[in-house]
């Protein structure tokens, strides 16, 4: 019989405001006696300008192959500032009883509204969706389901299960975000 799985929600303390500023929320409690593990990641700004959120890793985005099974390298979620951001906020789920992996999509095009997407291996199941980029702007992510029955849909979403799909952005003051975006998934499963 799998444990229980148990949840909390750390949050960090804000960036610095410089461009490219990371701060990051980890997950160093354990919930009686079992370690926690980050499966899923959120950011927060009050000033509009904000780079993504996504697993802590020590790699750059560029050096990860996509749609590639990664273990957590850190155990931590991190928000990234935007260039005229005066700083964001991280904060993470750190739960137990899950075993988790990210995984990172192709980049995106270069226009505003290209899509990319990732999605999780066979017995794991979204539990994290996040757009990222060096560039401030992106129109979000969302985390995408054949069963979803809402109002907002995508004709261009796939007909898959356990898929994170993120969105380039529109014009800013900086011009266009014509290098792209990553969805990245965090995907997890029960732990026997």
């Amino acid at each position: 019989m799998p444990p229980e799985v148990q949840c909390y929600y750390p949050k960090s303390f804000m960036s610095a405001k410089n461009d490219d500023a990371i701060t990051e929320a980890s997950c160093s409690r354990s919930i009686d006696d079992m370690q926690t593990i980050a499966t899923g990641c959120m950011a927060r700004t009050f000033w509009q300008w904000i780079d993504g959120a996504r697993p802590y890793s020590n790699q750059n985005p560029y050096d990860i192959p996509a749609n590639i099974q990664l273990p957590l390298d850190k155990n931590s979620c991190a928000a990234q500032n935007g260039v005229y951001g005066q700083g964001v906020y991280a904060q993470a789920a750190c739960c137990t009883g899950l075993e988790c992996e990210v995984i990172y999509s192709e980049l995106s095009g270069g226009n505003s509204g290209d899509m990319t997407y990732t999605k999780c291996a066979d017995g794991y199941v979204l539990t994290g969706c996040n757009v990222f980029s060096w560039w401030s702007i992106t129109d979000g992510a969302v985390a995408v389901g054949y069963m979803d029955e809402t109002s907002f849909t995508d004709p261009r979403w796939p007909k898959e299960d356990n898929v994170c799909v993120a969105y380039n952005g529109g014009k800013g003051t900086m011009g266009t975000n014509d290098i792209g975006v990553w969805a990245v998934a965090t995907c997890c499963r029960v732990v026997d």
